[in-house]
């Protein structure tokens, strides 16, 4: 393969910002309680913005299967909002984003002054025209639940109970049933999240930014009487566009608030 490097110029370095930073605080911390953002100083409301790269969900980070459905509809969701936005949306094929990580991450290692979401962005600014690229990825993390909803990436959700106890609990002297009637549960349950960072086409990340969407998970409370609860895989968790359209709009602000404020 011919050494692409011999045909650059020397590159600034930029500032090492690890694309995957909200993801590793959500899995470290378990519970995010509010969203968390970093935008550069001068790029709030992305300035001089109007053709956006975007590229598909999860090129630098693994795609969990337990989410995996959701791929499709977030990336419509999150399309469908920027262009709403009044913004000229151009997209990178799966395939291509792919091979073009893997290059990057090939010389992102022989090199300790960028990291490879950096070295990416600058290789496709050199063939394609944009203002801004934004990589999202789909994530999948837990979140601590007390009286069954759980707060997490700027939104508060409740846990979907099913085959809950029918005993009254005015009779029973259960006080767990009683507690599952009154509709409370805690524990952790494991919930999704939109992460997006933004580049320019020089390779400067100018933004990162994580919304929250829902529970992946329901209680089945076919057990309750036994004193236990068994977690399942919820299977609408992203079939509500609401909810869909919220996550995207937390994950951009500030860089790319929407035109409804």
């Amino acid at each position: 393969m011919e050494d692409r490097s011999r045909h650059r110029p020397r590159r600034t370095p930029v500032a090492r910002l690890p694309l995957c930073s909200a993801l590793l605080l959500a899995a470290l911390a378990g519970c995010i309680q509010q969203p968390k953002y970093w935008v550069a100083a001068g790029h709030e409301r992305a300035p001089g913005v109007h053709r956006l790269l975007l590229c598909p969900l999860n090129v630098a980070v693994s795609l969990p299967a337990e989410i995996a459905s959701g791929a499709e509809p977030v990336h419509s969701e999150l399309a469908d909002y920027l262009e709403a936005q009044g913004l000229q949306v151009e997209h990178l094929s799966l395939v291509d984003a792919r091979a073009q990580w893997r290059e990057a991450s090939a010389e992102a290692r022989g090199t300790d002054s960028e990291d490879a979401a950096a070295i990416f962005a600058r290789d496709l600014g050199e063939s394609l025209e944009f203002d801004a690229m934004l990589m999202p990825s789909l994530i999948y993390l837990s979140v601590r639940v007390t009286d069954n909803s759980g707060t997490w990436d700027g939104v508060r959700r409740r846990v979907k109970m099913v085959n809950l106890p029918i005993r009254d609990p005015g009779v029973s002297g259960d006080t767990f049933t009683k507690g599952i009637a009154a509709g409370g549960i805690a524990g952790s349950v494991m919930a999704s999240s939109l992460h997006v960072a933004a580049f320019l086409p020089d390779g400067q990340r100018v933004f990162e930014g994580q919304g929250g969407f829902d529970f992946t998970q329901v209680a089945d409370l076919s057990g309750a009487y036994g004193m236990r609860f068994e977690l399942r895989r919820r299977s609408n968790t992203f079939k509500n566009p609401d909810v869909l359209k919220e996550g995207v709009q937390i994950a951009l602000e500030p860089y790319l608030p929407s035109r409804d404020h």
